[in-house]
């Protein structure tokens, strides 16, 4: 690179560049000629120089991509030299995205860089600019989780699990699956690289994750494996391990197992198979049938008596009214749960599932309260509860083993 034009990028001064461009309007497409060389973007963004960046960038977008002598992209040097509102600006370009995602030596890519900082605010930056970067891998294989837990940053991978499990967007279960269980070069998952480290607290993150507790290694190695060969043995990590139906590689060849996925998630099919808008479609179908069965219910076929001795209760003959309660509950508790279903994880899922409760219980009370008689009372909250201890049964099969040990871990705290 031309010294005068290294000086002008040092110094962040745009004058002096475009002085240099009118005396050699070739200076920018000779740089561009190498492909692996040091540009003036290279220079600006680790000395912080965010305006004449962007002009640059302006000038030769693909200087934004280039590698330097270190195999470094101009994002990389700014965030090794810790330019954050360089690196900030630089995301909001029209190639943030792809700015994201340039590796650089080793693979290493920026939001992998950002990974072992530990710098969780940009993390969620980088992730929110290209979510789909978190499929990146290095040379050896390394996902963000195996470089998370290499680097013993435990707030750095339950940021990283909490955000695959939140997402919502096509084929987001897949994803989540092919990030936990990718291997590295020596066949290591990263629950694999948290047990070699002894890393019981990321080991107890990652087993509540969908990942599979029995991959093997290029050793033909399980984790459980792994744990027994290790001295001295680690026996709270083995406890997790086999209460998490860890097997032993030779156990595995004997069951057929190899495949044994761990605590799946509520209805795991449901979020691979469902894309965002038709969740939102369904969503708003689920609402409206919810409002129409509620709204059935209060005012019923034939209406409510208006004497003394029916004010407010159906006029229907008391088996119609069965009929009725059985056709407009069912529907009304199918789209409830559907609904439930379809909420995302988090603080407002469970908040619109209480929500979802409250209207459950005045739907069981109107339908109560406008009853021709007791037995039909009775028979309204007998199909609530039938409906009730449906679901859960189906919460508990689905969830399997987790479930149970978080109910019972909570009896235990209760006693």
């Amino acid at each position: 690179m031309d010294i005068h034009m290294r000086n002008a990028a040092s110094k962040g001064d745009i004058e002096m560049l475009y002085k240099i461009i009118d005396r050699n309007p070739n200076v920018l497409d000779n740089i561009d000629k190498h492909p692996v060389v040091e540009t003036p973007l290279h220079v600006a963004a680790s000395e912080g120089h965010t305006s004449f960046a962007i002009e640059i960038m302006r000038l030769k977008p693909c200087f934004s991509q280039k590698l330097d002598g270190r195999g470094m992209s101009p994002m990389h040097l700014a965030l090794e030299n810790n330019q954050i509102s360089t690196v900030l600006r630089l995301l909001e370009t029209e190639n943030g995205e792809d700015l994201v995602r340039n590796k650089g030596k080793d693979g290493i890519t920026p939001l992998l860089h950002v990974v072992n900082q530990g710098d969780l605010r940009l993390l969620d930056k980088f992730l929110s600019a290209c979510p789909t970067s978190i499929v990146d891998i290095t040379n050896q294989g390394e996902t963000a989780l195996h470089i998370a837990v290499k680097t013993r940053k435990i707030e750095v991978l339950d940021y990283l699990l909490e955000y695959l499990q939140r997402s919502w967007k096509r084929e987001a279960l897949n994803q989540e699956e092919r990030v936990l269980n990718w291997k590295d070069e020596n066949g290591y998952t990263v629950l694999h690289t948290a047990v070699e480290l002894n890393q019981l607290q990321m080991v107890n993150s990652l087993l509540k994750t969908n990942i599979n507790v029995n991959a093997e290694n290029l050793k033909d190695l399980t984790v459980l494996d792994m744990v027994n060969k290790s001295e001295p043995v680690n026996t709270e990590m083995k406890g997790l391990l086999i209460q998490a139906r860890a097997l032993e590689f030779h156990s595995i060849q004997i069951k057929g197992t190899t495949d044994s996925m761990n605590q799946p998630r509520l209805l795991k099919g449901q979020k691979a198979s469902i894309s965002t808008e038709s969740r939102d479609a369904l969503l708003v179908a689920g609402a409206l049938i919810a409002t129409t069965t509620f709204q059935a219910i209060l005012s019923p076929p034939g209406g409510l008596g208006q004497g003394e001795n029916n004010e407010g209760k159906v006029v229907m003959k008391a088996w119609v009214y069965m009929i009725f309660v059985i056709l407009n509950g069912t529907s009304f508790c199918v789209t409830v749960i559907t609904i439930f279903l379809l909420l995302p994880h988090g603080f407002f899922g469970w908040l619109l599932t209480v929500c979802l409760g409250l209207l459950s219980a005045g739907y069981l009370v109107s339908s109560m309260v406008i009853s021709p008689n007791l037995e039909c009372a009775l028979f309204n909250l007998g199909l609530f509860i039938l409906f009730v201890a449906l679901l859960v049964v189906g919460i508990l099969l689905s969830s399997k083993r987790q479930r149970f040990i978080s109910i019972r871990k909570f009896c235990k705290c209760c006693k």
